[in-house]
């Protein structure tokens, strides 16, 4: 997942919330909008791994700590200037490739975490609206 919390110091919300420092009457952003991914807040990727750690008693596990829903980029930039109380014109260049290596759209399979007993306190845009 995409970590987010407020003292982070790179990612699409921290990077949104620096260009609005700058500008915030326009916001340009790579991409077409659409590019969508899941968010987890720092605070709940630290409580699953350790819910994992002093929950399990294999000597090796795979286990996705993550929110399962994925929101589009367009969606955390309407969040952010919401939460800014902004009326900010956004601009995406109409491209769905954002930067090299970047994946567009991908999904957690988190059946392992939530069948363990855990499940994060926030939702995708409950944790991107608590590190704003």
């Amino acid at each position: 997942s995409n970590v987010v919390g407020k003292d982070a110091t790179h990612g699409v919300v921290h990077d949104i919330k620096k260009k609005l420092q700058q500008n915030r009457k326009e916001l340009y952003l790579l991409g077409d909008g659409t590019q969508a991914k899941p968010f987890i807040h720092v605070h709940d990727a630290v409580d699953g791994i350790l819910y994992v750690v002093n929950n399990t008693s294999d000597k090796y596990n795979i286990v996705q700590v993550g929110n399962e829903r994925q929101i589009s980029i367009r969606r955390v930039a309407e969040i952010i200037l919401k939460s800014m109380n902004l009326d900010t014109k956004i601009f995406f260049n109409e491209s769905p490739i954002t930067w090299a290596g970047d994946v567009g759209q991908y999904r957690y399979d988190i059946t392992k975490l939530l069948s363990l007993g855990w499940a994060p306190s926030w939702n995708t845009e409950e944790a991107i609206i608590n590190s704003i």
